[in-house]
């Protein structure tokens, strides 16, 4: 039977998209269901972070690749949620808000690229040096700008 008009048709375009996108982003079945939230992300990065620090201490590098890894996996996992505190922003402030996060989760991101290439390069005391520095510190910042 076809749709009387343009609307409907739109809404329910829109309406399989966003099944889709839900399907796709939290619902499936492959994603842990901790991580279908922001703080399921966060946790599973305080998590890895752990790993990381432990592996680089004992110089071991199949572990610390696999948990820099993950911890790239997880941050572009946290790009897909907003901040935790967006509800507390003025409406008129929280497209940029989210803009910052992003932003944040960016630098994050390719700090960890720099570490993974020191674990590559077996720098082990480089890449704990960054992550014990630059990658804890943007941690606190972000703690205190969207939690």
């Amino acid at each position: 039977m076809p749709l009387p008009s343009a609307l409907p048709r739109a809404r329910l375009a829109r309406a399989v998209v966003l099944g889709l996108l839900a399907l796709c982003l939290g619902a499936a079945p492959g994603v842990p269901p901790g991580e279908k939230s922001l703080q399921g992300v966060m946790q599973g990065l305080k998590d890895k972070l752990k790993e990381l620090t432990a592996a680089l201490e004992a110089k071991k590098q199949d572990p610390a690749l696999d948990a820099v890894g993950e911890m790239q996996r997880l941050v572009l996992l946290a790009k897909t949620h907003e901040p935790a505190n967006l509800d507390d922003t003025p409406k008129a402030g929280r497209p940029a808000q989210v803009v910052a996060f992003r932003k944040d989760l960016i630098a994050l991101l390719r700090e960890l690229a720099d570490v993974e290439v020191d674990v590559l390069d077996e720098h082990y005391d480089a890449a704990l040096a960054k992550v014990n520095g630059q990658v804890i510190q943007m941690r606190d910042a972000g703690h205190k700008k969207y939690k």
